[in-house]
């Protein structure tokens, strides 16, 4: 189902490091190093003081997560399941599939006129589609998601993206660049994502692929300073050295996925596609994150009078819907406030 998943388990750590792959000058495993770490620390403990009531808030319910069926585990910063393992995805699933259909006759356009992370991966939702399809929203924000997302993050995150990721064929002889290479999302220093598949993913459709955490760690600490703050292009031999192999691959039937940190584990996706595949995609931040980054605009009478989905669909700052994510079908260009992140 997974390809290459013994390629996830890291190598032991040397002995002169922590066994977990951490390391205890920077607790972030990001491999920043002091000044940055600094920095970054600064700019999270300002957005917190700004409201602190909301942060305490989010911990206090947090305290009460009970046990996910598929908990995200601490130290590797991942958890894969397989078809049937999480509870409620199937209306999603469903849904993915309609979008598609809707999609289909468009994607030429689509591919054509909005540049998609450059042409790398293209996101089929807006704000107005997710409104059309709330089985999205609501398994987004059903339990079994969020109790593994809290209870990983220890706070209750934020949902700020819904997407459907279509990465079509690649130009022959393209060699891989941006999110091609394995690297870092910098948003914070811990989120969650949450993949899922709609529909079959093979090896030749560009999956997903990353190495877990602690060796993610080990890789960026033997990358000279600079480059290991920017966590980008990381080279593939620094990974493969380091896992002994090949990283572990989202493949697999309908109803594959995986939660991983994309802060602390380093990945990379659709690249070399020889067949296009679609991918689900649910972001969970902290709300007090490091760097803003765009969001979708959510119904907020979805989450009833739950307030943990309520505080889930509270966004950082208001916007009208579309502002960031307008509905590629009728949008004539590329939005010129940022499209999708997925994989």
């Amino acid at each position: 189902m997974f390809e290459a998943l013994r390629g996830a388990r890291s190598r032991p750590a040397p002995q002169n490091q922590d066994p977990s792959g951490s390391h205890q000058p920077d607790p972030g495993g990001r491999g920043h190093p002091p000044s940055t770490r600094w920095r970054r620390s600064a700019r999270r403990v300002t957005r917190i003081a700004r409201s602190p009531a909301d942060w305490l808030e989010r911990r206090a319910l947090a305290r009460g997560t009970p046990p996910a069926p598929v908990p995200i585990d601490e130290r590797l910063g991942y958890a894969l399941f397989g078809p049937g393992e999480l509870p409620g995805c199937e209306g999603a699933i469903d849904a993915a599939r309609r979008v598609w259909t809707e999609t289909r006759a468009h994607i030429e356009r689509i591919t054509r006129h909005h540049p998609g992370r450059f042409g790398i991966v293209f996101d089929l939702l807006s704000d107005d589609r997710i409104v059309q399809h709330p089985a999205l929203l609501d398994f987004a924000l059903s339990d079994p998601v969020l109790d593994a997302v809290t209870g990983y993050l220890g706070t209750v995150p934020v949902l700020r993206r819904i997407g459907l990721g279509y990465s079509p064929v690649g130009p022959p002889g393209r060699a891989p660049f941006a999110s091609q290479l394995f690297h870092l999302d910098r948003e914070d220093d811990r989120q969650a994502k949450l993949f899922l598949a709609p529909e079959i993913v093979a090896s030749d459709m560009g999956p997903f692929s990353f190495a877990p955490a602690p060796a993610s760690a080990r890789v960026l600490r033997c990358l000279p300073a600079s480059r290991a703050s920017a966590a980008l292009e990381v080279p593939d031999a620094a990974v493969h050295a380091e896992l002994g192999g090949p990283p572990a691959r989202l493949t697999g039937p309908p109803g594959s996925g995986v939660f991983v940190d994309t802060s602390r584990c380093l990945h990379f996706g659709s690249r070399d596609v020889r067949r296009p595949r679609r991918l689900l995609t649910f972001v969970y931040q902290r709300h007090h994150l490091v760097d803003e980054t765009p969001f979708n605009c959510f119904d907020l009478r979805r989450a009833g009078s739950d307030r943990r989905r309520q505080l889930a669909l509270t966004p950082p700052r208001p916007c009208p819907p579309g502002y960031f994510f307008p509905n590629p079908l009728t949008h004539p260009g590329p939005s010129a406030r940022g499209r999708a992140k997925g994989g």
